[in-house]
């Protein structure tokens, strides 16, 4: 992996132009996800990689459809807390993603 640190020597347009794909972190790409892993499931990866987001990727392992971070989790179970209403709105909210991503497969 390279970071930004790599190219201090460039100036800073040319470091805006590196592509993205050169900064990704060889590691994360052992810490995927698909969509049907259990928010207690992310909440185990994200603690085993050391990572603060892991990539959500469809069931085939070949598309990213989303990222989760821990301050989506600790959003999403403290709205949960207060509100446990909110979990009948987050299912129809996963399902609606869920056609979306099968309707561009």
């Amino acid at each position: 992996m390279n970071t930004v640190a790599d190219y201090k020597t460039k100036p800073f347009n040319d470091i805006l132009k590196i592509p993205a794909k050169v900064m990704i972190n060889e590691a994360c790409i052992d810490f995927l996800v698909t969509s049907e892993c259990t928010v207690e499931g992310a909440i185990r990866t994200l603690y085993d990689s050391n990572l603060p987001c892991l990539f959500v990727v469809d069931n085939e392992g070949e598309k990213v459809i989303g990222v989760i971070s821990y301050a989506d989790i600790m959003d999403f179970l403290l709205k949960l807390h207060e509100n446990p209403k909110i979990m009948k709105t987050a299912n129809g909210i996963r399902s609606r993603i869920n056609s979306i991503a099968q309707a561009n497969s």
